[in-house]
């Protein structure tokens, strides 16, 4: 059992080190809010194709990632969001963005939750949550929500 802690302890470790750093070039709150970007897109209990592609596509259009190195985060950002205890493991790094950032993050967040056309309670209640934990005002929160509904519907 010893050995097994150990173990854990090392692969534990190792793996921060990795998460610090950043994958494919992306700093460390990114990766943590493409990792937001896929709890969203499965808190419905499902990751379809269109929410797939909505976060490979802003991996290459927003921060400029070749379709390799947008597989490789979207593989880390989905570990990452496997291994997580709760929404705060990857907060707790976005938040410290500016507030502008922030709201940019939660924009994607919405766009994920649309993208497979329709917005299950589940996601909308997990979005609800983040903007808590991200300190997004209310205000926005609804701005966001709606032009992200019109654009989708357009």
């Amino acid at each position: 059992m010893f050995r097994a802690l150990q173990q854990l302890i090392r692969t534990t470790a190792s793996t921060n080190t990795d998460i610090q750093e950043g994958v494919a070039g992306l700093s460390h709150a990114q990766v943590m809010a493409v990792a937001l970007m896929l709890e969203i897109a499965q808190a419905d209990h499902e990751l379809d194709d269109a929410e797939r592609t909505t976060v490979l596509d802003h991996l290459q259009s927003e921060l400029g990632l070749t379709e390799t190195a947008a597989d490789e985060v979207f593989k880390h950002a989905q570990q990452l969001a496997d291994d997580a205890v709760s929404l705060r493991d990857f907060t707790q790094h976005v938040k410290q963005g500016e507030y502008h950032e922030r709201v940019a993050i939660f924009k994607a967040l919405w766009q994920t939750a649309y993208a497979d056309g329709t917005l299950d309670p589940h996601e909308e209640a997990m979005l609800r949550k983040i903007a808590d934990l991200l300190y997004i005002s209310h205000a926005d929160y609804i701005r966001l929500k709606i032009t992200v509904l019109e654009n989708s519907n357009a």
